[in-house]
Protein backbone atom coordinates (compact mmCIF):
# COMPACT_ATOMS: atom_id res chain seq x y z
CA UNK A 1 0.00 0.00 0.00
CA UNK A 2 1.51 3.23 -0.82
CA UNK A 3 2.21 5.97 1.47
CA UNK A 4 1.46 9.58 1.31
CA UNK A 5 4.03 12.23 3.10
CA UNK A 6 4.52 15.86 2.46
CA UNK A 7 8.00 17.38 1.16
CA UNK A 8 9.90 19.59 3.82
CA UNK A 9 11.09 21.54 1.20
CA UNK A 10 8.07 22.89 -0.99
CA UNK A 11 5.36 21.27 1.20
CA UNK A 12 4.17 19.44 -1.70
CA UNK A 13 2.08 15.42 -1.31
CA UNK A 14 3.79 12.90 -2.65
CA UNK A 15 3.17 9.09 -2.60
CA UNK A 16 5.97 6.58 -2.31
CA UNK A 17 5.80 2.96 -2.25
CA UNK A 18 5.94 1.28 1.06
CA UNK A 19 9.25 -0.28 0.51
CA UNK A 20 10.62 3.12 0.86
CA UNK A 21 10.07 3.65 4.30
CA UNK A 22 13.28 4.54 5.65
CA UNK A 23 14.81 5.88 2.85
CA UNK A 24 15.50 8.59 0.34
CA UNK A 25 13.32 9.91 -2.38
CA UNK A 26 12.66 13.07 -4.71
CA UNK A 27 10.31 15.18 -4.50
CA UNK A 28 8.18 14.93 -7.75
CA UNK A 29 7.53 18.88 -7.85
CA UNK A 30 11.23 20.57 -6.51
CA UNK A 31 13.12 17.78 -6.88
CA UNK A 32 14.66 18.11 -3.27
CA UNK A 33 15.60 14.82 -1.48
CA UNK A 34 14.42 13.86 1.77
CA UNK A 35 13.43 10.29 4.07
CA UNK A 36 10.61 8.48 4.35
CA UNK A 37 10.05 8.88 7.80
CA UNK A 38 7.34 7.86 10.42
CA UNK A 39 5.17 10.62 9.81
CA UNK A 40 4.50 8.94 6.62
CA UNK A 41 0.71 7.73 6.36
CA UNK A 42 -0.44 5.29 4.53
CA UNK A 43 -3.31 5.47 1.52
CA UNK A 44 -5.35 3.12 -0.32
CA UNK A 45 -4.59 3.35 -3.92
CA UNK A 46 -7.54 3.88 -5.77
CA UNK A 47 -7.93 1.60 -9.41
CA UNK A 48 -7.45 4.29 -11.29
CA UNK A 49 -3.69 4.82 -9.91
CA UNK A 50 -3.59 0.82 -9.86
CA UNK A 51 -4.22 0.94 -13.62
CA UNK A 52 -1.59 3.88 -14.40
CA UNK A 53 0.88 2.07 -12.03
CA UNK A 54 0.99 -0.71 -14.19
CA UNK A 55 1.08 1.28 -17.40
CA UNK A 56 3.99 3.09 -16.55
CA UNK A 57 5.89 -0.13 -15.12
CA UNK A 58 4.88 -1.35 -18.83
CA UNK A 59 6.28 1.61 -20.25
CA UNK A 60 9.34 1.80 -18.32
CA UNK A 61 10.07 -1.72 -19.57
CA UNK A 62 9.26 -1.30 -23.08
CA UNK A 63 11.79 1.71 -22.66
CA UNK A 64 14.39 -0.03 -21.40
CA UNK A 65 14.63 -2.81 -24.15
CA UNK A 66 14.26 -0.31 -26.88
CA UNK A 67 17.13 1.58 -25.27
CA UNK A 68 19.00 -1.83 -25.43
CA UNK A 69 18.52 -2.30 -28.70
CA UNK A 70 19.56 0.80 -29.54
CA UNK A 71 22.50 0.31 -27.77
CA UNK A 72 23.11 -2.86 -29.41
CA UNK A 73 22.41 -1.18 -32.88
CA UNK A 74 24.81 1.30 -32.22
CA UNK A 75 27.48 -0.93 -31.40
CA UNK A 76 26.90 -3.54 -34.75
CA UNK A 77 27.04 0.45 -36.64
CA UNK A 78 30.56 1.01 -34.58
CA UNK A 79 31.92 -2.19 -36.05
CA UNK A 80 31.04 -1.31 -39.42
CA UNK A 81 32.37 1.64 -39.42
CA UNK A 82 35.46 0.51 -37.68
CA UNK A 83 35.76 -1.82 -40.48
CA UNK A 84 35.12 0.55 -43.33
CA UNK A 85 37.41 3.24 -42.05
CA UNK A 86 40.10 0.54 -41.52
CA UNK A 87 39.43 -0.34 -45.39
CA UNK A 88 40.12 2.72 -46.79
CA UNK A 89 43.03 3.72 -44.62
CA UNK A 90 44.52 0.57 -46.73
CA UNK A 91 43.58 1.45 -49.78
CA UNK A 92 44.05 5.42 -49.53
CA UNK A 93 48.27 4.75 -50.62
CA UNK A 94 47.15 3.17 -53.80
CA UNK A 95 44.62 5.99 -54.57
CA UNK A 96 47.55 8.76 -53.90
CA UNK A 97 50.20 6.40 -56.07
CA UNK A 98 47.16 6.26 -58.61
CA UNK A 99 46.56 9.83 -58.91
CA UNK A 100 50.18 10.87 -58.41
CA UNK A 101 50.54 8.53 -61.96
CA UNK A 102 47.45 9.93 -63.54
CA UNK A 103 48.91 13.88 -62.86
CA UNK A 104 52.12 12.99 -63.96
CA UNK A 105 50.94 11.92 -67.85
CA UNK A 106 48.51 14.94 -67.56
CA UNK A 107 51.21 17.35 -66.92
CA UNK A 108 53.41 15.08 -69.57
CA UNK A 109 51.13 15.47 -72.19
CA UNK A 110 49.96 19.06 -71.63
CA UNK A 111 53.37 20.47 -71.10
CA UNK A 112 54.49 19.06 -74.77
CA UNK A 113 51.45 20.58 -76.10
CA UNK A 114 52.44 24.04 -75.26
CA UNK A 115 55.87 23.54 -76.33
CA UNK A 116 54.38 22.60 -79.76
CA UNK A 117 52.15 25.58 -79.95
CA UNK A 118 55.28 28.23 -78.46
CA UNK A 119 57.55 26.85 -81.13
CA UNK A 120 55.45 27.12 -83.76
CA UNK A 121 54.23 30.62 -82.88
CA UNK A 122 58.32 31.69 -82.65
CA UNK A 123 59.03 29.97 -85.69
CA UNK A 124 55.68 31.66 -87.53
CA UNK A 125 56.90 35.09 -85.78
CA UNK A 126 60.78 34.71 -87.41
CA UNK A 127 59.49 34.23 -91.08
CA UNK A 128 57.62 36.98 -91.12
CA UNK A 129 61.10 39.68 -89.45
CA UNK A 130 63.18 38.14 -92.10
CA UNK A 131 60.16 38.36 -95.00
CA UNK A 132 59.98 42.16 -93.13
CA UNK A 133 62.84 42.62 -93.37
CA UNK A 134 64.48 41.94 -96.96
CA UNK A 135 61.06 44.05 -98.14
CA UNK A 136 62.10 47.41 -96.30
CA UNK A 137 65.65 46.96 -97.62
CA UNK A 138 64.50 46.94 -101.11
CA UNK A 139 62.37 49.86 -100.76
CA UNK A 140 64.97 51.34 -99.78
CA UNK A 141 67.39 50.60 -102.02
CA UNK A 142 64.86 52.05 -104.78
CA UNK A 143 64.91 55.50 -103.12
CA UNK A 144 68.09 56.97 -103.73
CA UNK A 145 67.09 60.37 -102.24
CA UNK A 146 65.39 59.25 -98.81
CA UNK A 147 64.00 62.86 -96.93
CA UNK A 148 65.21 63.02 -93.53
CA UNK A 149 62.34 62.36 -90.90
CA UNK A 150 60.39 65.17 -89.90
CA UNK A 151 61.67 63.97 -86.39
CA UNK A 152 64.94 65.52 -87.84
CA UNK A 153 63.79 68.57 -89.14
CA UNK A 154 62.13 69.72 -86.60
CA UNK A 155 65.39 69.07 -84.04
CA UNK A 156 67.33 71.32 -86.91
CA UNK A 157 64.72 73.80 -86.98
CA UNK A 158 63.83 73.81 -83.05
CA UNK A 159 65.16 74.82 -80.05
CA UNK A 160 67.95 71.94 -80.91
CA UNK A 161 69.58 73.61 -83.67
CA UNK A 162 72.86 73.01 -84.18
CA UNK A 163 73.02 69.88 -82.27
CA UNK A 164 73.62 67.23 -84.45
CA UNK A 165 70.94 64.14 -84.78
CA UNK A 166 72.29 60.80 -82.38
CA UNK A 167 74.39 62.82 -80.35
CA UNK A 168 73.63 64.10 -76.46
CA UNK A 169 74.13 67.89 -76.28
CA UNK A 170 76.51 68.72 -73.91
CA UNK A 171 74.69 69.84 -70.24
CA UNK A 172 76.17 73.56 -70.19
CA UNK A 173 75.58 74.20 -73.66
CA UNK A 174 72.28 72.72 -73.62
CA UNK A 175 71.67 74.63 -69.83
CA UNK A 176 72.86 77.96 -71.51
CA UNK A 177 70.91 77.38 -74.77
CA UNK A 178 67.63 77.14 -72.06
CA UNK A 179 68.27 80.49 -70.70
CA UNK A 180 68.68 82.19 -73.55
CA UNK A 181 65.12 81.22 -74.62
CA UNK A 182 62.15 84.49 -74.17
CA UNK A 183 60.95 82.52 -71.43
CA UNK A 184 63.95 81.21 -69.53
CA UNK A 185 64.15 77.97 -67.36
CA UNK A 186 64.20 77.89 -64.46
CA UNK A 187 66.07 74.75 -63.80
CA UNK A 188 68.93 76.06 -66.60
CA UNK A 189 69.65 78.99 -64.36
CA UNK A 190 69.65 77.41 -60.94
CA UNK A 191 72.84 75.13 -62.92
CA UNK A 192 74.60 77.78 -62.96
CA UNK A 193 74.32 78.42 -59.57
CA UNK A 194 76.58 75.51 -58.91
CA UNK A 195 78.49 74.67 -62.41
CA UNK A 196 81.81 75.44 -61.97
CA UNK A 197 82.72 78.90 -63.76
CA UNK A 198 84.65 78.83 -66.98
CA UNK A 199 86.65 81.88 -67.39
CA UNK A 200 85.99 82.18 -71.19
CA UNK A 201 82.08 81.94 -71.33
CA UNK A 202 81.70 83.89 -68.29
CA UNK A 203 81.19 87.19 -70.34
CA UNK A 204 78.46 85.07 -72.39
CA UNK A 205 76.49 83.18 -69.36
CA UNK A 206 76.61 86.92 -67.30
CA UNK A 207 74.85 88.74 -70.23
CA UNK A 208 72.38 85.59 -70.45
CA UNK A 209 71.53 85.88 -66.85
CA UNK A 210 71.17 89.68 -66.51
CA UNK A 211 68.37 89.24 -69.47
CA UNK A 212 66.83 86.77 -67.09
CA UNK A 213 66.74 89.91 -64.31
CA UNK A 214 64.25 91.12 -66.73
CA UNK A 215 61.68 88.05 -66.32
CA UNK A 216 58.45 88.86 -64.51
CA UNK A 217 58.66 85.63 -62.87
CA UNK A 218 60.38 87.06 -59.20
CA UNK A 219 61.41 83.13 -59.21
CA UNK A 220 63.92 82.99 -61.85
CA UNK A 221 64.50 86.65 -61.04
CA UNK A 222 66.40 85.65 -57.69
CA UNK A 223 67.77 82.03 -59.10
CA UNK A 224 69.65 84.67 -61.73
CA UNK A 225 70.79 87.03 -58.98
CA UNK A 226 71.99 84.00 -57.07
CA UNK A 227 73.93 82.89 -60.44
CA UNK A 228 75.37 86.47 -61.18
CA UNK A 229 77.06 85.66 -57.48
CA UNK A 230 79.75 83.33 -59.26
CA UNK A 231 79.31 84.02 -62.79
CA UNK A 232 78.73 88.25 -62.58
CA UNK A 233 81.43 90.78 -63.89
CA UNK A 234 81.68 94.72 -63.75
CA UNK A 235 79.27 94.66 -66.64
CA UNK A 236 76.58 93.22 -64.68
CA UNK A 237 76.19 96.18 -61.98
CA UNK A 238 73.91 97.93 -64.01
CA UNK A 239 71.38 95.29 -64.46
CA UNK A 240 70.98 94.55 -61.29
CA UNK A 241 70.67 97.96 -60.01
CA UNK A 242 67.86 98.20 -62.62
CA UNK A 243 66.14 94.99 -61.07
CA UNK A 244 66.31 96.60 -57.62
CA UNK A 245 64.88 99.51 -58.42
CA UNK A 246 62.29 98.48 -60.82
CA UNK A 247 61.09 95.42 -59.17
CA UNK A 248 59.36 95.77 -55.70
CA UNK A 249 59.68 92.04 -54.75
CA UNK A 250 61.69 92.34 -51.26
CA UNK A 251 63.51 88.38 -51.73
CA UNK A 252 64.82 89.77 -55.35
CA UNK A 253 65.93 92.71 -53.40
CA UNK A 254 67.81 91.16 -50.99
CA UNK A 255 69.23 88.77 -53.52
CA UNK A 256 70.34 91.86 -55.66
CA UNK A 257 72.23 93.13 -52.85
CA UNK A 258 73.56 89.60 -51.91
CA UNK A 259 74.93 89.40 -55.26
CA UNK A 260 76.35 92.81 -55.41
CA UNK A 261 78.03 92.09 -52.32
CA UNK A 262 80.26 88.97 -54.06
CA UNK A 263 80.97 90.91 -57.35
CA UNK A 264 84.30 92.73 -56.44
CA UNK A 265 83.95 95.57 -57.87
CA UNK A 266 84.00 99.63 -56.86
CA UNK A 267 80.87 99.81 -58.87
CA UNK A 268 79.40 97.51 -56.46
CA UNK A 269 80.60 99.59 -53.83
CA UNK A 270 78.67 102.41 -55.06
CA UNK A 271 75.79 101.23 -55.81
CA UNK A 272 75.57 99.25 -52.06
CA UNK A 273 76.11 102.76 -50.41
CA UNK A 274 73.74 104.71 -52.47
CA UNK A 275 70.85 101.99 -51.76
CA UNK A 276 71.72 102.86 -47.80
CA UNK A 277 70.63 106.11 -48.30
CA UNK A 278 67.56 105.23 -49.43
CA UNK A 279 64.59 105.79 -46.66
CA UNK A 280 63.33 101.97 -45.61
CA UNK A 281 66.69 100.40 -46.92
CA UNK A 282 67.55 96.73 -45.49
CA UNK A 283 70.59 98.37 -43.41
CA UNK A 284 71.78 95.19 -41.83
CA UNK A 285 72.27 93.68 -45.37
CA UNK A 286 73.32 96.37 -47.06
CA UNK A 287 76.51 96.53 -44.72
CA UNK A 288 76.80 93.04 -44.77
CA UNK A 289 77.87 93.06 -48.60
CA UNK A 290 80.01 96.00 -48.16
CA UNK A 291 81.75 94.27 -45.50
CA UNK A 292 82.26 91.29 -47.83
CA UNK A 293 83.77 93.99 -50.82
CA UNK A 294 86.17 94.91 -48.06
CA UNK A 295 89.09 97.55 -49.36
CA UNK A 296 86.92 97.72 -52.34
CA UNK A 297 84.61 99.85 -50.81
CA UNK A 298 86.32 102.28 -48.26
CA UNK A 299 86.49 105.08 -50.89
CA UNK A 300 82.60 105.20 -50.50
CA UNK A 301 81.78 103.98 -47.42
CA UNK A 302 84.02 106.86 -46.23
CA UNK A 303 81.75 109.34 -48.22
CA UNK A 304 79.22 108.42 -45.70
CA UNK A 305 80.99 109.65 -42.48
CA UNK A 306 79.65 113.50 -44.11
CA UNK A 307 76.47 112.48 -44.33
CA UNK A 308 73.49 113.99 -42.99
CA UNK A 309 71.61 110.50 -41.13
CA UNK A 310 73.74 109.84 -38.56
CA UNK A 311 73.14 106.17 -38.89
CA UNK A 312 74.78 106.27 -42.17
CA UNK A 313 78.16 107.76 -40.18
CA UNK A 314 77.82 105.32 -37.37
CA UNK A 315 77.79 102.36 -40.03
CA UNK A 316 80.69 103.88 -41.98
CA UNK A 317 82.34 104.36 -38.33
CA UNK A 318 81.44 100.67 -37.86
CA UNK A 319 83.12 99.17 -41.21
CA UNK A 320 86.13 101.02 -41.26
CA UNK A 321 86.80 99.93 -38.22
CA UNK A 322 87.13 96.54 -40.13
CA UNK A 323 88.81 97.24 -43.33
CA UNK A 324 89.71 101.15 -43.45
CA UNK A 325 93.30 102.02 -43.66
CA UNK A 326 94.96 105.41 -42.33
CA UNK A 327 93.63 106.82 -45.87
CA UNK A 328 90.42 107.56 -43.66
CA UNK A 329 91.64 108.80 -40.66
CA UNK A 330 91.74 112.21 -41.33
CA UNK A 331 87.59 111.63 -42.04
CA UNK A 332 87.06 109.77 -39.06
CA UNK A 333 88.86 112.29 -36.39
CA UNK A 334 87.15 115.52 -38.68
CA UNK A 335 83.53 113.24 -37.76
CA UNK A 336 84.63 112.90 -33.84
CA UNK A 337 85.67 116.71 -33.50
CA UNK A 338 82.45 117.57 -35.20
CA UNK A 339 80.83 115.60 -32.40
CA UNK A 340 82.84 116.33 -29.72
CA UNK A 341 81.06 116.70 -25.95
CA UNK A 342 81.14 120.86 -24.55
CA UNK A 343 82.39 121.02 -20.96
CA UNK A 344 82.01 118.25 -18.64
CA UNK A 345 78.92 116.51 -21.03
CA UNK A 346 78.33 112.94 -21.21
CA UNK A 347 80.11 112.05 -24.73
CA UNK A 348 77.76 110.87 -27.87
CA UNK A 349 77.83 107.23 -28.36
CA UNK A 350 79.04 108.55 -32.02
CA UNK A 351 81.94 110.22 -31.04
CA UNK A 352 83.09 107.05 -28.90
CA UNK A 353 82.54 105.41 -32.16
CA UNK A 354 84.46 107.81 -34.57
CA UNK A 355 87.42 108.42 -32.06
CA UNK A 356 87.82 104.08 -31.55
CA UNK A 357 87.66 103.96 -35.93
CA UNK A 358 89.94 106.12 -35.92
CA UNK A 359 92.92 105.03 -33.04
CA UNK A 360 92.05 101.22 -34.54
CA UNK A 361 92.69 102.13 -38.29
CA UNK A 362 95.29 104.55 -36.89
CA UNK A 363 97.19 101.45 -35.30
CA UNK A 364 96.66 99.07 -37.95
CA UNK A 365 99.70 97.59 -39.55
Amino acid sequence: MPLFIRCPDCEADNRVAEDLKGKKVACKVCGGNFKVDTSAKFVEQTEEERRKESLSDSNDGAKKKSRRKDLDDDDDDDDRSRRRRRRDEDDRPRDRVRNRDTTRSSDSSSGGQKAGIAGGVVTVLVVIAVIGLRLYSRADRDKPNNPPPQAVVQQLQGPNAGVMPGKQEPEFDKNLRLIKEPIPNRQAVQFFNRAQVDEGKRAEVARALEKCLTIADPGIRSDACDALKRWGDKDSIQPLVDSYRSRPDLFVRHRVIDALGDIKEPASAAALVGFLKEPGSDRGRITGALRRLGKIAETDVATLLSDADPRNQMDACQMLMQFGTKASVPALESLAEANKPMGKAFPSPLYRTAMQAANVVRNRP
